[in-house]
């Protein structure tokens, strides 16, 4: 092959460039771009077009099979060119890192500002939703009210703690006219629910204390008339005071 015209090795040389050269020369001719054979200094056009073509690619395929001094003298320029150019890379880089940097920064203050004007959007749209709810509620409120108090008149112990336990958490006006009629409407069933509290295991006792702590803490809700007679009155009457607590809070 050494004996081939600088041309025609070169392009049989390209048949055993590897992976990695292929690469490099595609990203270098495409992205940094390369010297035409003409800018390159000597006397031979087949060996000038030769450095040309292999001004990206690895340093293994940039040496021909025979040296010259026409090569080398070309070679020599090249070296020279990537020189400066990487110090150019060396000196560009931060600043285009610099300008990425703000570019995306900006961009997360956009990203930002946008969730913020959505939420706010969001935040305003439930208030609105929230306004019209009350305005529907208020014109049908005695009305509920009254059906309420039929249906409590028929409820038992069980049913008037189970539906009280519901109420914890009174964020609406329907939600605390319901409370209040549910705790006119089961006041006859007092002692009935104690006994309730008073028939649970431990365990049963520890289980609905829990609940009622994380509601309360976790949702903003509020203790009940029921939960102190289940558990003041019930649950802590007939279990070990300190047992009952450890369970509820084992912290």
């Amino acid at each position: 092959m050494s004996e081939l015209p600088p041309s025609d090795y070169g392009r049989a040389r390209w048949a055993h460039i590897s992976l990695a050269g292929r690469v490099l020369d595609f990203y270098g001719r495409h992205c940094l771009g390369a010297p035409k054979p003409e800018q390159i200094p000597g006397d031979n056009d087949a060996v000038k077009a030769l450095l040309a073509e292999r001004f990206h690619a690895l340093p293994v395929e940039r040496k021909p099979a025979k040296f010259s001094d026409g090569f080398g003298k070309g070679a020599k320029w090249n070296t020279q060119v990537r020189y400066f150019e990487h110090r150019l890379v060396g000196y560009v880089m931060p600043i285009v890192t610099a300008l990425l940097c703000t570019v995306l920064v900006g961009s997360a203050g956009l990203v930002q500002k946008t969730f913020a004007g959505a939420e706010k959007w969001n935040n305003q749209r439930k208030a609105e939703n929230a306004a019209e709810e009350a305005r529907e509620y208020a014109a049908k409120r005695e009305g509920l009210k009254k059906e309420w108090a039929a249906e409590v008149a028929g409820y038992s112990a069980q049913k008037c703690l189970d539906e009280v336990s519901d109420l914890r958490v009174r964020d609406t006006d329907e939600k605390r006219d319901r409370y209040a009629v549910l705790q006119s409407g089961c006041v006859d069933k007092t002692q009935a629910i104690v006994d309730i509290g008073k028939s649970w295991s431990i365990s049963q006792c520890a289980d609905f204390a829990i609940e009622g702590n994380k509601q309360i803490n976790e949702q903003k809700g509020q203790q009940t008339w029921v939960d102190s007679l289940v558990f003041q009155q019930g649950c802590l009457s007939v279990h070990d005071q300190q047992a009952l607590l450890k369970l509820v809070n084992p912290k």
